[in-house]
């Protein structure tokens, strides 16, 4: 009898991931899958071994060249499906699972992340926050945050970076702080998205978006407007679902990737983005990084 092939996904950071070698046997350049949480070498390398790298994830519908995702999760992610590697340090290089595609992303360690410290330490619910900050207009009335909890990957590379509100005056309110981080993290996005424009990366003008921050119409809206592009939210966007999805392919359920993705996942909801907004949040990028520029060398302890 044929071995039933089986994915097995662990939480993220959770524990022992397992390589599932006896694998894909219907489909040849399905070799190898390895679990969302095992790392895969920078710069698309293999370890000798001849593995794919797999982020279930991403199977859930960017199955093709161009087609990018975007993660608001506990760190976020902008990940474009290539037809080759592009070796930068701030670039991590994953091997796609379908042979001759690559999967090349992004990364701002404290994404949802940084929501969530905001709302543990000053208190509140997502819901009644957004609520509140949805009445406060683009830039905060000048109040500027940077999502630099535990330092920053793309594009700085730095580890000493600092999260920071700067621009504080009487005037704001607790709503202005917290539209402040829903932005912040978004132009910490837009810095992911041009980094990846920098090195010629051809990508759609839509990503599909994943993680739980996803999940916020206010959120999604903020970040559609400030990169410029549509956000495609799928009605299934969990690690889990991914690899069942690859195991009908395994035994033969789904003749390929494209068809598995069609009949097991839709699309539930689009974001557009507003023009004029788009234009107020590129401007606001312009102070973003301005600000970055300034404090960097502080946090670097060069003042001294």
């Amino acid at each position: 009898m044929k071995p039933f092939p089986i994915i097995i996904s662990s939480p993220s950071g959770g524990g022992k991931t397992t390589v599932v070698e006896r694998l894909l046997r219907k489909d040849k350049s399905l070799s190898r899958v390895v679990t969302a949480t095992t790392r895969a070498p920078r710069t698309g390398e293999k370890d000798g071994k001849d593995y794919h790298f797999l982020t279930e994830k991403q199977f859930l519908s960017a199955v093709k060249k161009g087609q990018m995702t975007l993660k608001l999760a506990t760190a976020g992610r902008i990940c474009v499906i290539t037809e080759k590697t592009y070796p930068d340090i701030n670039l991590i290089n994953y091997s796609h699972f379908i042979d001759g595609l690559f999967y090349p992303g992004t990364a701002t360690k404290s994404c949802a992340a940084s929501y969530r410290w905001y709302r543990d330490t000053f208190g509140g619910d997502y819901k009644g926050l957004d609520a509140a900050a949805s009445e406060v207009t683009i830039g905060c009335d000048g109040l500027v945050f940077h999502p630099y909890l535990n330092g920053e990957l793309t594009p700085y590379a730095n580890p000493n970076l600092c999260a920071d509100f700067v621009g504080v005056r009487a005037s704001h309110t607790r709503a202005h702080f917290t539209r402040a981080v829903l932005e912040g993290v978004a132009m910490s996005m837009l810095d992911c998205k041009q980094a990846l424009e920098a090195l010629n990366v051809p990508h759609d003008s839509s990503a599909i978006i994943i993680g739980g921050g996803g999940k916020s119409p206010l959120w999604r809206q903020i970040v559609s407007d400030a990169l410029g592009i549509e956000l495609i939210e799928m009605k299934y966007t969990d690690s889990s679902f991914g690899s069942a999805m690859l195991a009908g392919i395994a035994v033969g359920v789904f003749d390929n990737a494209e068809q598995a993705v069609k009949k097991c996942n839709k699309i539930v909801s689009t974001t557009l983005p507003n023009h004029e907004n788009t234009l107020k949040y590129n401007e606001l990028f312009k102070k973003y990084k301005a600000i970055q520029k300034a404090l960097e060398p502080i946090y670097n302890g060069e003042y001294l």
